[in-house]
């Protein structure tokens, strides 16, 4: 995988807050002299998003589970942050713009996801189109855009609801 800038298809927002938990659980699950890191890649058809850090060891038995709503890992009694919602939503934003994800538990602790966006469609400059007028020819305008007052209600009674007299 090469690293570099690269570009991807998607709702820019729901993208943002992938990123935001990932790097956030990253921070969050993580030692105090622990690293983060954040990488992209140009991959064919992919932009590829990596985040890593180095948090505690986490069994490969455990990585199906972080990604179910309400779930987390280690002791519930002394795990006391976040409510366990943030990897199920990155899942349902991945799957929302058809990216692939992967989580790899890194032998001597921490994680790895790993998240390929699709690239744009790319589009083709097709034949050039004169689209203007052809002096002394204009075309009607379309109802929306017709100059005049704007349509009134008309007074009556009011609608009835079924079975109504």
């Amino acid at each position: 995988m090469r690293r570099a800038a690269t570009v991807a298809a998607g709702h820019r927002p729901l993208a943002e807050r992938l990123v935001i938990n990932l790097v956030d659980n990253a921070l969050r699950h993580n030692g105090p002299y622990g690293w983060v890191e954040v990488a992209t890649a140009d991959e064919p058809g992919r932009a590829v998003l990596t985040v890593a850090n180095s948090g505690p060891v986490v069994p490969p038995s455990a990585l199906d589970q972080m990604f179910q709503p309400f779930q987390r890992l280690g002791d519930p009694r002394t795990n006391k942050d976040g409510l366990g919602l943030g990897l199920s939503i990155v899942q349902a934003i991945a799957v929302a713009h058809d990216a692939t994800l992967a989580v790899e538990a890194r032998p001597e602790g921490g994680l790895v996801f790993t998240i390929g966006f699709p690239h744009p469609p790319v589009h083709r400059p097709g034949p050039a189109t004169d689209h203007r007028q052809a002096p002394g020819h204009q075309r009607e305008p379309s109802p929306a855009h017709r100059p005049g007052p704007p349509v009134a209600h008309r007074p009556g009674p009011p609608p009835q609801r079924r079975g109504e007299r």
